[in-house]
This record gives structure tokens, C-alpha cells and sequence, in this order.
């Protein structure tokens, strides 16, 4: 096991030091001044017929610089690792140092001996990144003792081509990273200018560095007459000192940018524009400054105000008439009382047309108040999709305004029981919009009065820990399976497996609008049920400390 063990780590060291070969990129090249210089001055200074820089591949080794090799190895610039010394000095990883090869057992049946001549030799290993890449060696085709001169000279030298072999992988790595760094500046140019939004980019000292061609032709502005502070040429003047006190604040702090303004289109047009900026770093987290988009926003702008109008008319062309139905319904409805006080001089026919008309009337305003909780609703729903909500937060008391809102719709639902579990702590004091949690809670209480049976109560109640209070309101219907739970709270969400107990038509926009006004206020919506089991709608909010 050991053995494996041993063998299996020998494998992977030599793949680590074949692929830093290859990484050196010497294998197969011409021969270079570079080393040249180096086996001519060992042949010179030791006197030898033959110095060799050679590297040692899987298979063979291969001469990256020669002196003295006789043919065909020199033309060849190699030989198979039959023909090898160098090999012994990479696998030993230390100096290999032989007077007369023909008398060592490890390497008198070397065929390096009788077909290159090599009978004296001396080499040092060649050493890139710890791993050994091959070795410099002197060879003599006659015995030889090898002196503590010529020894030293042939290690100087191996050391010598080894850091030159390094310095060449560095530079060739350096020249490689510049290349991809280059062809990713080019590909994100690229790739910038065929954006269809604007695109910017600041340095380190808040000052524009980059803008691409989406940007010049919005603006009419060259890219290089943009850099600087020259881009706050395309804002709006009566923007341009906002804009600027916006960015220099963000970018004191270092934190995203977010402006809207209007801007000089380059054919003179007036157009809003939105822009985003992020801080960006470098590979060490180092601040580099911002990098941007600029979207124009001119059409959603002009969206918005159309629902704005949309608001405005919806309010005053389908509320006005209705608001004017129910107030002669109830000028009708008080006339109808006074006549009915005075049936004794009624007949009985006379009567039945009375309380046939009474009933006409009652109808006809629950309808009108159902029609103008779904307008609402729509109205609503148009104010959330245009960031239009208005919240008028202020302290208030949970306990009497929950209480407000049940006496109110028992009131409309006399037919119907709805009790209040009163709080045995009061006031609880949350910051909130009293109108929308009044909106919200209605709204819970109609859901389960709707959607229970009529034999069956529903409860409000509120609920508090040390930290928050929560408003419920528990049904006894059909209730939610968990998959329902999950969509309940999406606009126009309704399912054909709950059938309404009322005959009241919804659009399923009242659990949407009663998240988004809670969500508004900094509160938390929820749900608990179970199918057969009821529901539990609440809301919540933290508790209100005065200072």
C-alpha cells in the first residue's frame, strides 16, 4: 500500500513538472542567443568537446541550446531517454557528477555512451517554481575528474539558465495578462456601445472616464468632451446643481447613486432620464469609483401622468354619479319611513307596494356599495402601479379604532354576528394611517363574512407581545390550502374552489391593495389556515414608544 501510495504522489509531481515545462513554451523552439551564450562559455571554460541545456520531456530529451553535438543528435536537437544523463538529475533533483560512465553500474548501459560519446559527465539541474525542468551539463568523450572549479562553474551556470528560463515565463505571463486584459477592455467597449441604455463610468476622484456611443448620440456629446464634468452639459440647467450636490454626496460615502432629472436630447428635446450608479472595486476591494447606466424615462413619464388622469376622472366620472344614486336612494328611503308611520290611512294593497318598494331600495343601495368598493379598488390599484399611495402616519390607538370599525360593520351586517375580543391592555399605540388600517381591517372583516357560512361568527381581535401588536380576524369557512396561501396576496387572484356564501362580485384586488397598504406603512401581513378549517387573516405593527 505504501508502494501505491508512494508511486500514485511520484505521478502527480511529474505532471506538475510537465505542465510547467510546457508553461515555459521552450520545447521545440530555435535555439536563442540567450542560451547559446551559456553552453559556449562552459565549453570555454572547462575545455569540453560538448555542453547541453537539456529539458526533459515525458519520452525524450530535448535540446534547448547545444555545443559540440555530434550529428544526427544536433540536427535532431534531441534524443530518445535511452540516450539520457539529464534524466537522472531530474528525477534525483540534485547533481549528477560521473568520471567515467563505462564504470557505473546505474549508466554504463546508457546508449549515450557509444553513439554520442559521452563518457565524463557533469550536470546540475535546472530548477523553475521547485519544479526541475531538465539540466545544464559539461560532457568529456574521455574519463575526467571533474575539479571543485569546474564544478562550481557548471552550477553557477545551471542557476544562471534557470532564472532566465523564469524571467521568460514571467514575461510571457505578464504579456498574456495584458492580452486578455486588452481583448476584455475591447470586448466590453464592445458589448457598451451596442447597449441600448446609457452607459457611464467614473474614477476614483468622482471625475467621468467613460461613456459609451448610446450616450453620444441621446446627447450630441463626443465621448471625450462628456469625461470630466463636461456630461453635466446634457443636464437640464435648472437640474444641474442638484444632480451634482446627489453624486458628490453618494460618492463621499461611497453608496449607490440614484437621480432622476431631466436631459438635453442632442436634437434639443427635453427628456427625464433616470440613472443608477454602483460602486465598483478592484481585485483587492479597493474603491475605483462608479459605474453607471442612464435610461431615458420620457415615455413612462408621460404613462404615469396619464394614469394620474385616468385617477382624477375615474374619481369624479364614476364616484360623482354614484355618490349621487345613493343619496337619492336615501332621501327616497327617509320618505318611505315618514309614509310608512302613517299606514294606518294605507290599504293593504297599497302597503304591499310600499314594502315592495322599500326592499327595491335596500338592494339598490347594497349594490351601490358594492359597486363603489370595486371602484375604489380599481382607483387603488391605479395609485399603487404609479407610486402614488399617500400615507398620513401618525400615533393612534389600536383598541378603539379596531372597535370603530367592528361596531361599523356590524351596523351594515346586522344579519350577521361579529365580536370583539377586546385587549385586557389599552391603549396600544402603533404609528400608522388610521384611514388605511381602518381600509385594511374592513376589508378582512368583508372577506370573512363573505366567505363563511351565515350561521357562523367572525371574530376580531387583537393580539401583543413586548415588541409589536396584531390585529386578526378568524373565520370559520372553507379556508386556504397552503398553495392558495401562497397567491392569496397577488392582484386579481381568485379561485373557483371558494364559493362566496354572499352574492357579492370582487375582483380580487382587496387582500392585494391590504398588502400593499400594510407592507407601506412598515407593517407585516398574514395568513394561518387550513382547508375545512378557517382562516385568520392579521397585520401587524411595532409598538409605538412616545420619546
Amino acid at each position: 500500500m505504501q508502494n501505491e501510495e508512494w508511486f500514485s504522489q511520484l505521478n502527480e509531481d511529474e505532471i506538475k513538472r510537465l505542465q510547467m515545462l510546457a508553461k515555459s513554451k521552450l520545447l521545440d523552439t530555435a535555439s536563442e542567443e540567450a542560451y547559446d551564450r551559456f553552453t559556449k562559455l562552459a565549453a570555454t571554460l572547462l575545455d569540453i568537446p560538448v555542453s547541453l541545456v537539456s529539458l526533459v520531456d515525458k519520452d525524450r530529451q530535448y535540446f534547448k541550446s547545444y555545443y559540440g553535438l555530434p550529428e544526427p543528435w544536433a540536427s535532431k536537437q534531441q534524443t530518445p531517454l535511452s540516450h539520457s544523463f539529464c534524466q537522472h538529475v531530474v528525477s534525483s533533483r540534485a547533481p549528477l557528477i560521473v568520471s567515467d560512465a563505462r564504470e557505473d553500474d546505474a549508466l554504463k548501459n546508457n546508449l549515450a555512451i557509444p553513439e554520442i560519446g559521452v563518457v565524463a559527465y557533469l550536470g546540475f539541474p535546472i530548477i523553475v517554481d521547485d519544479q526541475p525542468l531538465g539540466s545544464f551539463c559539461a560532457i568529456d568523450t574521455s574519463p575526467r575528474v571533474w575539479s571543485e572549479r569546474e564544478i562550481e562553474v557548471v552550477r553557477e551556470l545551471a542557476h544562471f539558465v534557470s532564472t532566465e528560463i523564469a524571467l521568460r515565463i514571467k514575461i510571457s505571463e505578464h504579456q498574456e495578462a495584458m492580452t486578455q486584459l486588452q481583448a476584455n477592455e475591447e470586448r466590453f467597449r464592445t458589448l457598451a456601445n451596442h447597449a441600448p441604455i446609457m452607459i457611464w463610468q467614473v474614477d476614483i476622484q468622482g471625475k467621468a472616464t467613460f461613456f459609451n456611443t448610446t450616450w453620444s448620440t441621446f446627447t450630441g456629446l463626443l465621448e471625450k468632451e462628456s469625461f470630466d464634468n463636461g456630461w453635466l452639459a446634457a443636464v437640464h440647467p435648472e437640474d444641474r446643481e442638484r444632480i451634482t450636490e446627489q453624486f458628490h454626496q453618494a460618492f463621499k460615502e461611497k453608496q449607490p447613486f440614484h437621480a432622476e432629472f431631466r436631459a438635453l436630447r442632442a436634437d434639443g428635446i427635453i427628456c427625464e432620464v433616470v440613472a443608477h450608479g454602483s460602486v465598483y472595486t478592484d481585485q483587492n476591494g479597493t474603491f475605483s469609483g462608479y459605474i453607471g447606466t442612464l435610461l431615458d424615462i420620457s415615455k413612462q413619464k408621460e404613462v404615469e401622468r396619464q394614469h394620474e388622469t385616468f385617477i382624477s376622472m375615474a374619481t369624479h366620472e364614476l364616484k360623482s354619479p354614484i355618490t349621487s344614486v345613493q343619496g337619492n336612494i336615501q332621501l327616497a328611503q327617509r320618505n318611505l319611513k315618514r309614509l310608512a308611520s302613517d299606514a294606518h290611512s294605507l290599504s293593504s294593497k297599497q302597503q304591499e307596494i310600499l314594502d315592495q318598494i322599500t326592499l327595491n331600495l335596500n338592494r339598490s343601495r347594497k349594490n351601490i356599495t358594492v359597486q363603489t368598493r370595486l371602484i375604489n379598488d380599481l382607483l387603488e390599484v391605479s395609485r399603487i402601479q404609479v407610486n402614488k399611495l399617500e400615507f398620513a402616519i401618525a400615533p393612534c390607538d389600536l383598541v378603539s379604532l379596531v372597535q370603530s370599525t367592528v361596531h361599523d360593520q356590524q351596523a351594515a351586517n346586522v344579519q350577521r354576528v361579529i365580536t370583539f375580543d377586546r385587549p385586557d391592555v389599552e391603549p396600544i399605540t402603533i404609528m400608522a394611517d388610521t384611514q388605511r388600517i381602518t381600509q385594511v381591517l374592513s376589508n378582512y372583516i368583508t372577506n370573512a363574512l363573505k366567505y363563511s357560512p351565515p350561521t357562523q361568527p367572525v371574530k376580531v381581535g387583537i393580539s401583543t407581545d413586548e415588541r409589536s401588536a396584531c390585529v386578526w380576524v378568524r373565520d370559520y369557512g372553507i379556508g386556504l390550502t397552503p398553495e392558495q396561501q401562497t397567491h392569496i396576496w397577488e392582484s386579481f387572484y381568485q379561485t373557483n374552489e371558494i364559493k362566496a356564501h354572499a352574492d357579492s362580485p370582487g375582483l380580487g384586488l382587496g387582500l392585494h391593495i391590504s398588502h400593499v397598504l400594510i407592507k407601506g406603512q412598515h407593517g407585516e401581513v398574514g395568513v394561518e389556515s387550513s382547508k375545512g378549517g378557517g382562516s385568520t387573516f392579521w397585520f401587524k405593527f411595532p409598538l409605538f414608544t412616545a420619546p
